[in-house]
């Protein structure tokens, strides 16, 4: 189980807790608005119709309901691709990165937090 920090200019902070051994990978989102944590699953992430259209073209003709349903489960199908916990974790950062979120720190394994750069020198492959 690791957890991965993240935050954007606007200082909203979320923090990922993954395990790559679970059906859908992200076990639990904690999003901090105004210092206090709230908590979600996978489900609870907030997909926006217009990113959804932009991944997946093809779901234009759905309804904004079907279209953020569908989303969801292929976002699940995608996050089962990962192999590895690095493969999983350099994802998130690459695609949090788009939306100006910076990956701040991780804890693995209820270890100290270390930067991203010192975790993905620990694990190459």
């Amino acid at each position: 189980m690791i957890s991965i920090g993240f935050v954007n200019p606007q200082a909203q902070a979320v923090v990922f807790d993954l395990n790559i051994h679970t059906e859908d990978k992200i076990v639990k989102i904690t999003s901090y608005k105004d210092g206090l944590p709230t908590y979600t699953k996978l489900e609870g992430l907030k997909f926006s119709y217009q990113g959804i259209i932009k991944e997946f073209p093809d779901l234009a003709d759905k309804t904004v309901a079907e279209a953020k349903v569908m989303g969801l489960e292929r976002f699940k199908e995608h996050l089962k691709k990962f192999k590895t916990e690095r493969e999983l974790v350099m994802y998130l950062v690459d695609d949090l990165k788009k939306h100006n979120y910076e990956a701040r720190q991780i804890i693995k394994k209820g270890f100290r937090p270390m930067t991203i750069k010192t975790y993905l020198a620990m694990v190459k492959t």
